[in-house]
């Protein structure tokens, strides 16, 4: 299991690397004090004996202390299954913070942040996570990107009587707008 995670973290070094070298000047994007929504969607795989099938909507909101840094907060609505359990629907709050690297104009920005937050049930706490993250947003108008980012999640505490966290690499695809 370690293996495969050092195989993916390596790659997706590589990857995130290569984007931050061919990203190419061709139009405006975030600017100091400008504001973001994203809507992003994703699917998680779990490793080990973790048997997760799990779709999750995130809706942020940013804000853009730098060109380079955003801060932000937002909802996520996860359903989640798994073999011989029931599907359970949770929510919870995050906040986040990712550094840039696209150059003023860029095109195609890569960036690195982390993110954290809580997933609640019915009526408790179900998991506490961290989730540092790789990813690049792609503007093809000046205030409109496609956004692609994978996280790697870790669990770090359970407070509904439940087993500990799981690890799960986390892909997530939409929309950020700049305001």
């Amino acid at each position: 299991m370690k293996s495969r995670i050092i195989k993916l973290v390596s790659s997706a070094a590589v990857v995130f690397a290569c984007m931050c070298l061919f990203s190419t000047p061709t139009y405006a994007q975030q600017e100091k004090g400008d504001k973001s929504v994203q809507l992003l969607g994703s699917f998680l795989i779990g490793f080990g004996e973790e048997d997760i099938k799990q779709g999750t909507v995130v809706a942020n909101l940013g804000y853009f202390a730098t060109r380079n840094h955003e801060v932000g907060v937002g909802v996520i609505l996860l359903v989640q299954g798994g073999a011989g359990t029931d599907t359970t629907t949770l929510a919870g709050p995050n906040g986040y913070w990712r550094y840039n690297f696209g150059a003023a104009g860029a095109k195609s920005v890569p960036y690195m942040g982390v993110e954290g937050g809580g997933i609640f049930g019915s009526d408790d706490l179900k998991v506490g996570f961290v989730r540092p993250h790789a990813g690049f947003k792609y503007y093809f108008k000046r205030n409109v990107a496609f956004d692609l980012n994978v996280g790697y999640i870790r669990g770090f505490a359970t407070f509904s009587g439940e087993s500990g966290g799981a690890n799960l690499v986390d892909t997530r695809i939409g929309l950020s707008f700049v305001f």
